[in-house]
């Protein structure tokens, strides 16, 4: 039996010790935090139960594990597998997995919705079937729908306790639902299991977000020694710790250090689309706007809606405002495609190039709306609280921004949003106060914020 399991693991092109699930960190590169390409938890085999009574013969176009396969023409024999037997749950259940990758790696939205469909119907031919459950929960968690993510993770945990990667996993959501108490406990948890690289990088999510970021460069670092050590750590994955340790070093003013840290990871990755916006940050940091510029351009190639905002952005800070608003009417109609199709899931990020562009503000509100019935980390009610100062609702402005600054301490975009949104109350002592704590961080931490930030300035000195 286990040996027929490799061989369909083989098939599907997953190590049997890496069966990645999904890590949320909060911000999207709508705020410049790039969010994860390469998973860096995984699923062990023995997470699996493989002991169902189905027909698993070993497949006669299985690959070895590790090498590349045709995720296409797998996907068709899995399709044609559970056409032919509508209740077989296994297969529908590594189709809804297969549908998860293409989603991925290819950032075809549609699979999202085509993975969640297959492995719900798998569980209503099987409803106890806990890989049909961590695959649903790792799609739901894709798409933002983290209060049901969690549900499922919950009832997982209690049917089999202490398993590292539901463990992850809930430490996710609870982040993403703003539930930090009960994400610490989660990590406590994985701690004492293990102290491998995946569980070093939630420990420093936490640090970051409560301001320590000195602490959390520290824990990356002992992350990237530990896949260092390793032999089967990929250079996907070794770049999304050394990409993270760059933001950071960025954030706090770092500039060469977060330079080597974004050209580490291009060396492996020439064309790593959040690494080249990390390096055009620091170009930018530096006054290179050209440089900058060639890079984001080349960023922008795949036509992620929030790199292409971030060129106009650029273009914009560089006095090319024709070319800008080209690029925001191209960011907003590639962002309305998106949202026909997964709209919950990039709520946040629309609501905030809105917010940020002075565009669509009352969509912008209702969007920002979405998030925050969806999770209620900081980054939700600091999205929020944006949406409303753009829209001059300034005492709920307020009231939302305390909430955000009550979860995420020491935040550049979030301390930069508090201090616009006092100056706007009349309250310009608190508004200094902001700008001075903004004084740890690298002066130059947003392209998008420059303008503003410098507007901010001169407003808080005039009325000194």
């Amino acid at each position: 039996m286990r040996n027929c399991c490799k061989a369909i693991l083989a098939l599907i092109g997953l190590s049997l010790a890496e069966l990645p699930l999904s890590f949320c960190v909060g911000q999207s590169i709508a705020t410049h935090q790039m969010p994860p390409r390469a998973d860096p938890y995984v699923l062990r085999f023995d997470d699996f139960s493989w002991t169902d009574p189905v027909d698993l013969r070993p497949l006669d176009n299985a690959v070895l594990i590790g090498q590349p396969i045709d995720l296409d023409q797998t996907l068709v024999s899995f399709e044609r597998k559970v056409t032919s037997n509508s209740d077989d749950f296994v297969n529908r259940t590594i189709l809804g997995q297969l549908l998860l990758r293409r989603a991925k790696e290819r950032d075809h939205l549609p699979s999202y919705l085509e993975s969640e469909k297959e492995l719900r119907r798998a569980l209503a031919s099987n409803p106890g079937y806990i890989p049909a459950k961590s695959a649903l929960a790792a799609t739901l968690m894709a798409q933002h729908k983290f209060s049901e993510a969690h549900r499922l993770l919950l009832e997982i945990e209690s049917e089999m306790p202490d398993r590292p990667a539901t463990l992850a996993a809930l430490f996710d959501c609870s982040l993403e639902l703003g539930q930090s108490n009960l994400a610490l406990g989660f990590l406590k948890r994985l701690q004492a299991i293990e102290n491998s690289a995946p569980v070093l990088a939630r420990a420093a999510r936490l640090a970051e977000l409560a301001g320590d970021r000195a602490g959390a460069l520290a824990l990356l670092d002992a992350a990237i020694e530990s896949l260092v050590r390793t032999t089967v750590s990929s250079p996907q994955s070794l770049g999304w710790y050394r990409w993270r340790k760059g933001t950071i070093q960025f954030d706090l003013g770092e500039i060469d250090a977060a330079l080597d840290s974004f050209h580490a990871v291009l060396a492996a990755q020439q064309h790593d689309e959040p690494a080249l916006v990390g390096l055009a940050n620091v170009q930018f940091a530096k006054g290179d706007l050209e440089s900058a510029i060639a890079t984001l351009e080349t960023a922008a190639k795949d036509k992620a809606p929030p790199v292409v905002s971030l060129l106009g952005d650029l273009y914009a800070v560089s006095g090319q405002l024709e070319r800008a608003e080209q690029l925001w009417l191209e960011t907003e109609s590639l962002m309305r495609e998106e949202a026909k199709i997964v709209k919950v899931a990039h709520a946040r990020e629309v609501a905030m190039f809105y917010a940020d562009h002075n565009r669509n503000l009352r969509e912008a509100l209702e969007l920002s709306e979405l998030d925050l019935n969806q999770r209620q980390d900081g980054f939700a009610w600091d999205c929020h609280a944006w949406a409303l100062y753009k829209n001059s609702d300034i005492e709920n402005a307020g009231k939302a921004i305390e909430k955000a600054m009550a979860i995420v301490r020491g935040d550049p975009r979030v301390l930069l949003h508090a201090a616009a949104i006092a100056a706007a109350s009349g309250r310009h002592d608190e508004a200094r106060s902001y700008v001075r704590q903004l004084g740890q961080f690298n002066s130059k931490f947003s392209i998008t914020y420059a303008r503003d930030f410098q507007e901010l300035q001169n407003q808080l000195s005039s009325n000194h």
